[in-house]
């Protein structure tokens, strides 16, 4: 079976384009859905209205092919790796051709630190992504080349202002429309693009929920 590994064709990656980005993410399977937990982190509440099913999501066969993905980078990591690896140079030569600049976020649907493997080999490449692992916050400043955004879980707010004082922006999907501040920060509209590395610090990126499940799901992960 052919696994395609990266995408930049959906709506999240097309909104790069304005910004001179071509933006390729990485889906795989959530928390454990694949019989493997890929998101340690996730709440309760976070997993009701995960994006598994979203969008493309919605499909079968792309649900198959992200639980494929999964299954093979826990049970054959490195010829996983070696694959994805061709798939990044391949990006990488492709968006160079198109005058745009590549980047990557590895953990579109999943929270297992992906990049690691590739950002000393690529390092003037540009990663990024969501997590709702406080720890890997400080293991990110070590790399210039990955930017991390945390996210709020519904019960994680203590974390969510320690990040904040710490430097990092905070991911915080509101029900209704955005707010001008939460928690004393500014809110910006952090779905005008996915790009979070270009976002000012010290603010909290509001996103709209996603998919209608979580349109129609009231719960503690979306602040009202």
């Amino acid at each position: 079976m052919s696994i395609k590994y990266l995408s930049f064709t959906n709506a999240k990656s097309n909104k790069s384009l304005a910004y001179g980005y071509l933006d390729f993410i990485m889906y795989l399977a959530p928390h454990d859905t694949s019989g493997h937990n890929m998101c340690s982190s996730a709440s309760p509440e976070c997993i009701e209205v995960c994006l598994f099913s979203s969008g493309y999501g919605a499909f079968k066969n792309t649900k198959d092919s992200r639980i494929n993905k999964t299954l093979e980078y826990v049970e054959d990591r490195k010829e996983f790796l070696e694959r994805l690896r061709k798939s990044i140079v391949r990006a990488i030569n492709y968006s160079h051709k198109k005058s745009l600049k590549p980047c990557f976020r590895l953990d579109g649907t999943s929270d297992a630190f992906v990049a690691r493997h590739f950002l000393k080999e690529f390092p003037t490449i540009q990663w990024y992504d969501y997590t709702k692992v406080f720890n890997r916050l400080e293991k990110s400043k070590a790399h210039k080349n990955y930017h991390l955004t945390f996210s709020f879980s519904g019960r994680n707010e203590r974390e969510c202002l320690k990040a904040l004082d710490s430097g990092f922006n905070v991911a915080v999907s509101f029900k209704n429309e955005l707010p001008v501040s939460l928690w004393g920060y500014p809110v910006l509209d952090g779905d005008k693009h996915d790009l979070r590395f270009l976002d000012p610090m010290g603010h909290i990126v509001g996103l709209a929920p996603k998919g209608n499940e979580a349109k129609k799901t009231d719960n503690a992960f979306f602040v009202n």
